[in-house]
């Protein structure tokens, strides 16, 4: 607990100072927080969190844990991995629910571990994540986005459009998600449509130059 409550100091301290050095801090406390205490779900979200956030980072350095003995992005992925274990308290996989870990909360654990997965190319537990988060959140627009990046890796282009318009009756003004509509629409030969999400996205974002091109 003094641990945890050190690494919550240092994570705060973090999203002032958006420094690296202290974002490392903060993941050094939570890090020795789960090894005493390795079901301690909020450390383990929290530590999960920060990995994913340094792994992204553009550092000289290796993203690497302690020592280099673990890549960042394979901590958290242990961290996550081991929070929804903790959450699932029967045989049919439904979640506990606390005063920390509402529905919601297990909705974006899954989120996030589609993160984690994507960015290692494991594509089909990204997927699995993805859509385990909207079950129980079916508004999560960042699952049916990544659920259409995924489709297009596959090359199923009509549930890539099923996931991009679902993204969009959620969140209309999004000119990217226009723009990815109309990318599909021009390689299936449906120009008018394809034309009609351009326009769109420019008039979303009239700096858009891929859609105007």
């Amino acid at each position: 607990e003094a641990y945890a409550g050190l690494g919550f100091i240092r994570l705060k301290q973090a999203e002032i100072s958006q420094s690296e050095e202290d974002y490392e801090l903060a993941l050094k406390a939570y890090r020795k927080a789960t090894e005493l205490k390795p079901d301690f779900p909020e450390a383990l979200l929290n530590f999960g969190n920060i990995a994913l956030k340094l792994s992204g980072r553009d550092s000289g350095r290796p993203l690497t844990g302690r020592d280099g003995e673990r890549p960042l992005l394979q901590e958290a992925e242990k961290a996550f991995e081991t929070l929804l274990s903790l959450l699932s308290r029967d045989s049919g996989g439904e979640p506990q629910t606390s005063e920390v870990f509402e529905t919601s909360e297990v909705s974006r654990v899954h989120l996030t571990l589609g993160e984690v997965y994507l960015r290692q190319k494991k594509f089909p537990k990204a997927l699995h994540h993805y859509q385990e988060s909207l079950k129980y959140n079916p508004d999560l627009v960042e699952a049916y986005y990544n659920i259409g990046f995924l489709a297009v890796k596959a090359g199923q282009l009509d549930k890539a459009v099923e996931c991009y318009n679902a993204v969009l009756e959620l969140k209309p003004d999004m000119a990217e998600a226009h723009y990815l509509l109309g990318k599909i629409y021009a390689e299936q030969e449906k120009y008018e449509q394809a034309e009609k999400e351009y326009q769109r996205a420019i008039e979303l974002e009239p700096s858009a130059a891929y859609a105007y091109e």
